[in-house]
């Protein structure tokens, strides 16, 4: 699991293939508990227009990681 960084853990987790053949988990936080946090404001969780408070790390494919190094 991933803990943000006033210490809450993540309640679920997700695991997905992008298109691109590389996969995410993407860690979901619960709203309540964001809202309240004194860190919110500085905080990656949930950035942008998402309702959901969420961070994404994304795995590259092994075709992409190739790719990567040659870069």
């Amino acid at each position: 699991m991933l803990q943000c960084p006033a210490g809450k853990l993540a309640m679920r987790v997700e695991k997905r293939t992008a298109k691109n053949g590389n996969t995410y988990l993407r860690y979901i936080f619960s709203k309540v508990k964001c809202r309240k946090c004194p860190l919110r404001e500085s905080c990656r969780v949930g950035r942008g227009k998402s309702k959901e408070r969420s961070y994404s790390i994304t795995q590259a494919s092994e075709k992409n990681l190739e790719r990567l190094k040659f870069e």
